[in-house]
């Protein structure tokens, strides 16, 4: 009894108090996200939650409110803007948010920011609501936790404009409440609002589906079952039924991926080298189809046959023969796929090493060229030049590099080979060669792009994992890719003018009405003695006259149907890019909290890549390269500060020791080279990826910043 007392007496003060009516908010977003059933929401997961839907709201209103100068509370008129978002939580539920800047007319000095939160009850045509508002979060005497009921009625069927009510209770002054209260209504516009009463939610059988969630078109979301044991639940034309996927075994497949029958794809796991996938003839089969000497072009010596067994090619070698001396360099020919033309390829055009042998090659020509004055020069003069290799071999220009161009930098299969990602043995000559080249764009592309967490720098291959929503990514940042999204307000280029928007009452063109309708009655007069004359007395047409003036009656008419329809239609357009532009904040805000998110997970090492993190004398050569171009690395994780550091450079010089320590034994046959899978019988000078590129780095370090 007592909160109806209440109630009945705030709202009978109300009335008493020379009140200003006020305004609250709502938005009925009733699904305008998900629109019709031709956009499928993948089967057997909910459709996601609406996105938040906007408004602004214009209000008047009262309070009565305690305060020591007035024991028996002060009476005051309010304005109030305020703007928000409303959350859909379903077909009846949703959620308002809003922030309210209240104007007291009477006592200026106690005006004020409001917050509310509010859980609404939505109807066909209206809401109500009760909630919680921040009551004068900016005035230290008055401010309070207060109770918000809120009710609102729709002003046309879509739900973009109501008529709101609003009352506020202080939770600290509620035994004074007749003394202390707000009320409040006014307008509410949702442009984005499509509570369209007379929707008809989509069925399972209209969609044609038999398992799966879907949108129902009208806000909420349409099951229709899901599939027992292995099978899913696919699209099939414009149905959605079961499937149930094949096996590797099944489809006799022992490695790689196959299509699973159902729109997927099965990984049927790796081959044992020498073994490869689809190496013996056979698709998704290993095997592994050995070389012969023919093939390779060799007369002399012992070589690996590719699967396991060693090949006898003649007498043993020369040191000429070893080092092949004579050996030509393999140019990519014209027509080659991926735009690999005129790079460096194996005996078999194999592309795997490119970008090392690159690398290599162009380190080599400038040493020549510089130290030993003996300039490389190739027979037929080679068409590329360093610059043109590195545009092919950097094919976005975003500092991400490939082995060769049409392979994937982190590893994917994208020219029929898995794992031929950018990794740090091929980073390494052409890290050098852009060095002493003076290619310092590309240097410090590069070193923006390396993917870096907080373990620090990583080469290429490998993806970012997010475990928190178990997404892989195969990018160098994803945290840039979200700074890089494309936030630009969209554009309404509509023509508003007569030409754009005529028809009906309004013609394309402008009526033409007669401008003159004067007459002249000419007389021939005659005098004797004079002679004759014509005379002419003006006059008016009169039929002329009354056309003319009909004429521009409908001309009048006419125009101004026209200026009405390009008003409104020039008032649509204006209003329709303020949508756009309010869309492009949206993400913009979005965007912003997106890359903050982002940022805290990679520095927290949620958000990590798995991939190989850069040696310290992979370091030190960076750091050799980009000083010798005159560039500052620039990096906010601890791991990567270190390595820079004038410790971690120490730490890179002694590494970089070690490797030449452990290459000179192995060419003394005191320790063996890598060797897999074993057994095997390598040759001791044929370590060849570690002796060249212990050979850059160990060059490049007595150049640039010389310490051993």
């Amino acid at each position: 009894m007592r909160t109806t007392y209440c109630i009945l007496f705030v709202f009978l003060e109300f009335l008493s108090c020379s009140p200003i009516v006020g305004a609250g908010d709502d938005s009925r977003d009733k699904a305008a996200a998900t629109g019709s059933n031709n956009q499928e929401t993948p089967a057997e997961v909910p459709s996601p939650v609406e996105r938040p839907s906007p408004f602004v709201a214009l209000l008047t209103g009262k309070e009565r409110l305690f305060q020591s100068d007035f024991p028996e509370g002060r009476c005051a008129p309010l304005v109030a803007g305020k703007g928000g978002a409303i959350f859909d939580l379903g077909r009846t539920l949703a959620l308002e948010a809003s922030v309210r800047l209240k104007l007291n007319v009477r006592d200026f000095d106690h005006s004020s920011v409001f917050l509310d939160f509010a859980p609404r009850l939505k109807f066909e045509r209206g809401f109500v609501g009760l909630g919680l508002s921040g009551w004068d979060l900016t005035l230290s005497h008055t401010r309070s936790v207060a109770a918000l009921l809120q009710g609102g009625i729709d002003l046309d069927p879509t739900g973009r404009s109501q008529v709101l009510l609003e009352g506020r209770l202080p939770l600290r002054h509620i035994d004074e409440v007749d003394n202390n209260y707000q009320f409040w209504v006014g307008l509410k516009v949702n442009p984005f609002s499509q509570n369209d009463s007379s929707c008809v939610p989509l069925t399972c059988s209209a969609k044609g589906a038999s398992c799966g969630s879907f949108p129902d078109g009208c806000g909420g979301n349409l099951r229709c079952g899901s599939c027992s044991g292995n099978a899913k639940c696919v699209s099939s034309g414009p149905n959605w039924v079961c499937c149930e996927p094949t096996t590797c075994a099944a489809q006799g497949a022992s490695c790689g991926s196959i299509a699973d029958g159902c729109g997927g794809q099965l990984a049927c796991g790796g081959c044992v080298p020498p073994e490869s996938c689809g190496g013996g003839g056979h698709p998704n089969v290993c095997g592994c189809t050995p070389t012969t000497c023919a093939e390779q072009g060799i007369t002399c010596g012992t070589i690996s046959n590719g699967c396991g067994e060693m090949l006898t090619c003649g007498p043993p070698c020369t040191v000429a023969d070893c080092f092949h001396e004579n050996q030509e360099i393999q140019f990519a020919p014209m027509g080659s796929s991926y735009n690999r033309e005129g790079l460096i390829m194996h005996d078999n055009a194999d592309f795997g090493d490119t970008a090392q042998r690159e690398g290599w090659y162009w380190l080599n020509a400038w040493i020549r060229q510089n130290d030993l004055a003996q300039p490389w020069s190739d027979n037929p003069p080679r068409q590329l030049t360093f610059s043109d290799v590195l545009r092919k071999l950097e094919p976005n220009g975003d500092g991400v590099f490939v082995r060769a161009p049409g392979k994937d930098p982190f590893g994917r299969d994208t020219d029929g080979n898995l794992n031929h990602g950018m990794t740090r043995d091929q980073l390494v000559p052409l890290i050098a060669a852009m060095s002493v080249w003076g290619q310092r764009d590309e240097l410090q592309r590069l070193w923006n792009a390396l993917p870096e967490d907080i373990l620090g720098k990583h080469d290429f291959q490998g993806s970012w994992y997010d475990p928190l929503t178990n997404e892989t990514l195969y990018t160098s940042d994803p945290c840039n890719d979200i700074k890089n999204r494309d936030c630009t307000p969209k554009q309404d280029t509509k023509n508003c003018s007569r030409a754009g928007i005529c028809g009906g009452v309004c013609p394309c063109s402008e009526r033409g009405c007669a401008s003159d309708c004067s007459t002249s009655n000419c007389k021939e007069i005659c005098v004797p003695l004079l002679g004759c004359s014509t005379q002419c007395l003006p006059g008016v047409d009169l039929e002329c006259q009354g056309k003319k003036i009909d004429c521009e009656s409908l001309k009048a008419t006419e125009n101004l149907a026209c200026k009405t329809q390009e008003g409104a239609c020039s008032a649509a357009k204006e209003a329709q890019n303020l949508l756009y532009l309010a869309e492009a904040k949206a993400c913009e805000l979005q965007r912003t909290a997106d890359v903050a998110l982002c940022i805290a997970k990679k520095e927290t090492g949620v958000l990590r890549f798995r991939g190989d993190p850069l040696p310290p004398m992979t370091y030190n050569l960076l750091m050799r390269a980009l000083g010798r171009a005159g560039i500052v690395p620039i990096t906010i994780f601890p791991t990567t500060l270190t390595a820079i550091s004038p410790a971690g450079f120490a730490a890179g010089e002694l590494y970089l020791k070690g490797a030449v320590d452990v290459i000179r034994h192995q060419a003394t046959g005191y320790l063996p080279c890598d060797c897999k899978p074993e057994p095997c019988d390598p040759d001791e000078r044929d370590c060849v990826d570690q002796d060249m590129n212990t050979i850059a780095m160990l060059w490049l370090a007595r150049h640039t910043l010389r310490t051993l």
